[in-house]
């Protein structure tokens, strides 16, 4: 049995599979550019894969593009994903700077969700879940990390680590 979860006005797990966009522009004029195309687009949540993001570390860079995407798609759940190079992603980052940017943009009210990489340690998956279960919006998805881009579609199972209490989506 699947568990619903509703975010803002979409429930994931309930109905047909929904369709979610990912954002990977470098700059914010690229996410301008991707908004405005999705706008045009069905869909029924949007992840801005920031690992993409050039300067993502410099919070006066970071918060630009978050509150573009929060005012342009106010009714969109938005899924803030850091994908590193241990993940099949483009940043490079040490755990304790990942679990620092998880935590300030969460802090940061923007966001609906937050992808964590399971492959980060039990003590960074913790921290950063148990931040986002402070808010009402955010929740956490895990993922179990994959161990090659071969085996994509066999390990692309979503968050199994219960005993960290995520508040996880799992698809059925």
């Amino acid at each position: 049995m699947s568990r619903i979860v509703k975010v803002r006005n979409v429930k994931i797990g309930d109905g047909i599979p929904k369709i979610c966009i990912p954002i990977t522009d470098t700059d914010f004029d690229g996410v301008k550019k991707s908004v405005r195309l999705i706008e045009n687009s069905p869909h029924d949540m949007v992840e801005w894969r920031a690992d993409f993001y050039k300067d993502l570390a410099d919070p006066e860079v970071r918060i630009k593009p978050m509150m573009y995407l929060r005012n342009s798609l106010p009714d969109d759940p938005i899924l803030f994903t850091i994908r590193t190079s241990v993940e099949m992603g483009v940043l490079e980052i040490d755990t304790a700077d990942y679990v620092t940017l998880n935590l300030a943009v969460i802090d940061s009210g923007l966001i609906d969700l937050v992808d964590v990489e399971l492959s980060r340690g039990d003590k960074a998956v913790r921290t950063v879940v148990e931040a986002a279960h402070q808010y009402t919006g955010p929740r956490c998805h895990c993922r179990k990390p994959l161990p090659d881009a071969g085996s994509w579609g066999r390990h692309r199972e979503i968050c199994r680590h219960a005993p960290l209490g995520t508040g996880c989506i799992t698809p059925s």
